[in-house]
């Protein structure tokens, strides 16, 4: 009996340890600066509503515009932003900047 119990033991052990361990599992690869920005845009496109996604955007649109220079247009665009007003004009200007990337 004591032998079974520690064959029990052993193979819950070895359970334990190669669980999560799956072939199948892919560790999450981290977001491009276009792919950031595209994320955050949809989401203004959608709300309307400029919150602190837009200072993260700027700072994406940068590092895009470092890598393509003829990207800057996007930086200029995502600056402008922080001073539209109403939920109707920033849904465009976030549809607009989409359109340049």
């Amino acid at each position: 009996m004591q032998l079974c119990s520690q064959c029990l033991s052993l193979s819950l052990a070895v359970l334990l340890l190669t669980a999560g361990c799956s072939e199948g599992e892919s560790v999450p690869q981290e977001q491009s600066a276009e792919q950031q920005c595209r994320a955050i845009l949809l989401e203004l496109a959608q709300t309307g509503m400029v919150d602190s996604g837009v200072a993260v955007l700027i700072e994406q649109a940068e590092k895009l515009a470092a890598e393509d220079p003829g990207k800057q247009k996007v930086v200029d665009a995502a600056n402008s932003l922080m001073t539209t007003r109403g939920t109707k004009a920033v849904r465009k200007k976030a549809e607009e900047i989409l359109g340049m990337l």
